[in-house]
């Protein structure tokens, strides 16, 4: 993947949709993705505006697990909750291969998604000689849309995909949809941010950012993303973002698209 590289020093850095950002941090820089279709206007903020503006924010990036004597049980109701999700995933593929059986086929080794303009196959298979491993779950049905979580060496992401119109997506980290139209997935790889948000009827619509330190916590109001990125290791810096599609969403040929 391709990346412009932009460095945040202690001086101000002009980006190519005319604003800029303000840093004290001499070794935090992020990428902007080119192939990215639209500019979102990015900003740093203080802590007290960050904490002032998710207070009726959406998160998307979960919490680690809390440091409390009861970590046993919070794990076994998350183990729990993981089961009832898996028969009730397995309930509706069956119901869905059986009604839709022309947009994929399911094994317990294999599944095929027979796309409008192609098809994706993901495959359960151990290491063997030069072949990687991989591995796939369907984790979720939302907005008709299967999410297929596949993982192999070192790289994982997620699938969308529709069975009735047989459209397809896919995303870096877990997915999260605004609405039918537009989604987003906030994550990190190997200690390295990233963002992303697609269109998946409109695959014009694109967003990734990518970033050298930990995304810790993301919010989303609205039309507008609030991230905390953190250093990480012993350091305590941190630095909050602001990234507002708020003029490029609220244009009259794309403004369904936002709640």
């Amino acid at each position: 993947m391709k990346k412009i590289k932009l460095y945040l020093k202690i001086v101000i850095v002009s980006l190519c949709f005319n604003h800029s950002i303000f840093c004290n941090s001499q070794d935090f820089n992020f990428w902007l993705d080119t192939k990215n279709t639209i500019k979102p206007k990015i900003d740093t903020i203080s802590l007290k505006y960050f904490k002032k503006a998710i207070s009726n924010g959406i998160q998307s990036v979960e919490r680690p697990w809390p440091n409390t004597n009861n970590i046993d049980s919070i794990k076994n109701v998350y183990e729990t909750k993981e089961k009832l999700n898996e028969i009730r995933m397995d309930s509706i593929v069956k119901s869905l291969s059986k009604k839709l059986s022309n947009s994929f086929y399911h094994t317990d080794t294999t599944l095929v998604l027979f796309g409008v303009d192609s098809t994706i196959m993901v495959n359960k298979r151990s290491i063997y000689g030069d072949q990687e491993g991989t591995n796939f779950k369907i984790v979720d049905f939302k907005n008709g849309y299967l999410v297929i979580y596949q993982i192999g060496y070192e790289w994982w992401n997620y699938i969308l995909f529709n069975p009735k119109t047989r459209n397809f997506q896919t995303i870096l980290d877990e997915p999260y949809f605004i609405n039918n139209e537009i989604i987003y997935s906030s994550g990190n790889y190997y200690g390295e941010g990233q963002f992303q948000l697609k269109g998946l009827k409109d695959k014009n619509i694109y967003f990734g950012l990518f970033c050298s330190w930990e995304i810790k916590e993301c919010y989303r109001v609205k039309n507008v993303f609030y991230l905390f990125f953190s250093k990480g290791g012993w350091s305590k810096e941190k630095i909050f973002m602001k990234i507002d599609f708020q003029q490029i969403f609220s244009h009259a040929d794309i403004k369904s698209h936002w709640l």
